[in-house]
């Protein structure tokens, strides 16, 4: 081993020695005591924070999935195979079965029959999703 080397592991454990010394130091000892305390508060301020913008990421998530709003950028029309899964009827089925399809959904999600403003604005965000499928569906079929 060289001098260097052994004057490194000295000092470092003079460090040691000299540090267990110093915290156990009624001043010392607060202190630390003190920004431990604090650390763990900030921490749990932050998890908790952490928490409630996972919940909020979640929830966006699912609103963006049951309007199936993601994937396509906005202004985009869906394709027609999308449309036709929009509305639940098999690719290429005959328009009546369409329209009968889109009656349907626009009966069960109508923005006017929901009461509460959350269920009103999404019943109204289901509803132009459902009829953009349907003229999408509607001007490919030539009806």
């Amino acid at each position: 081993m060289s001098l260097k080397e052994a004057a490194w592991r000295h000092g470092k454990l003079a460090g040691k020695v000299a540090w267990s010394w110093l915290k156990e130091q009624p001043p010392v000892k607060r202190r630390l005591t003190e920004v431990e305390e604090g650390v763990a508060r900030h921490r749990a301020r932050i998890e908790e924070r952490l928490r409630r913008l996972e919940a909020e990421l979640l929830e966006w998530v699912k609103m963006l999935e049951s309007s199936q709003g993601y994937g396509a950028p906005r202004g985009s029309s869906p394709s027609l195979s999308e449309s036709y899964a929009r509305l639940g009827v098999p690719y290429g089925a005959p328009f009546h079965e369409v329209r009968k399809a889109w009656r349907q959904k626009m009966r069960d999600c109508h923005p006017d029959l929901s009461t509460d403003p959350k269920l009103k604005e999404r019943a109204e965000q289901e509803a132009r999703v459902i009829n953009e499928a349907f003229q999408v569906i509607k001007s490919a079929v030539g009806a």
